[in-house]
């Protein structure tokens, strides 16, 4: 029995409750063994040398992420090609948005707010990532520098009856934002002042440099970053060990090789057959063009 199916088989296993270790060089099933039938205990008797082989496989020592030197062409990570690709092929989208708005109260610290941002886009090289394609044609990121940052200010008449759907109009319009991915930086913050001691903060980035997880980062390293400089203390988180730009390389330079192909064939294993187009039932009909 091939190893691919070899995992098809111990992957069905794992979902019915059991788990597989290796210990001594002896294979160990723990977990929900009333779930093993005889064909069960049959194929784990015949394949399990193959089974034992796989495991301790897949649980060598992962390298470490290591800052890379800076001289080393960037790679994009798996996930950052895909969304490049994306943004390729619409020419442009606002799709990939991660847009946030938050109200602030209190008298405001303009200088304070901008030396923030400027910190945390200085701290985290992902958001003044650019992305090219090198003369191979493989698209690499390039790290920019930035040494000031404003936020984009403008006030609102909070006496105006429609006052609040301006606020949502203009976060609507920051929503629909086009990235360039080849120049822009991957952060864009506007400030809407309603009151001397009322703001509307919104915070706008793009999915190849951040997700969900990330912007709970942004707003701790946010408040601990303008509680500081509102007070003229330095900035007092340390130095991140590793970027973004160093995991893309690290991944790229260990999934690759015999260990990226066994993923892809598995994968192309378990989708072969699919129907190139779906047919869930639709409220509407697809357009020629999306919106």
């Amino acid at each position: 029995m091939g190893n691919l199916v070899v995992k098809q088989e111990l992957t069905k296993l794992i979902q019915a409750g059991l788990r597989f270790e290796v210990s001594q060089g002896k294979l160990q099933v723990r977990g929900n063994l009333s779930a093993l039938n005889e064909g069960d205990k049959q194929f784990l008797k015949e394949n399990k040398e193959a089974i034992i082989s796989l495991i301790e496989d897949q649980t060598q020592e992962i390298p470490v992420i290591q800052k890379i030197n800076k001289s080393i062409p960037r790679p994009l990570s798996f996930s950052q090609q895909s969304l490049w690709l994306l943004d390729k092929i619409n020419e442009g989208s606002n799709h990939y948005n991660l847009i946030s708005a938050f109200r602030l109260k209190g008298k405001l610290n303009y200088k304070a707010l901008d030396q923030t941002f400027l910190t945390i886009l200085q701290r985290h090289e992902s958001l003044r990532s650019i992305f090219l394609v090198d003369a191979s044609g493989e698209p690499v990121q390039k790290i920019q520098d930035v040494s000031h940052f404003n936020v984009l200010a403008e006030e609102i008449d909070a006496s105006a009856e429609n006052y609040e759907s301006q606020i949502v109009q203009i976060i609507k319009e920051e929503a629909h934002r086009i990235f360039d991915l080849t120049t822009d930086l991957l952060l864009n913050v506007r400030l809407l002042t309603l009151s001397p001691e009322e703001h509307v903060l919104i915070v706008n980035m793009h999915h190849i440099a951040s997700d969900g997880w990330s912007r709970g980062i942004l707003v701790k390293e946010f408040s601990v970053l303008y509680t500081s400089y509102v007070k003229g203390e330095p900035d007092p988180l340390p130095e991140l060990s590793v970027q973004y730009s160093d995991y893309a390389y690290w991944q790229r330079q260990w999934l690759k090789g015999k260990l990226l192909d066994e993923q892809t064939n598995y994968w192309k294993d378990r989708l072969s057959g699919l129907p190139l187009l779906h047919n869930l039932p639709l409220d509407k009909s697809r357009p020629l063009t999306q919106s």
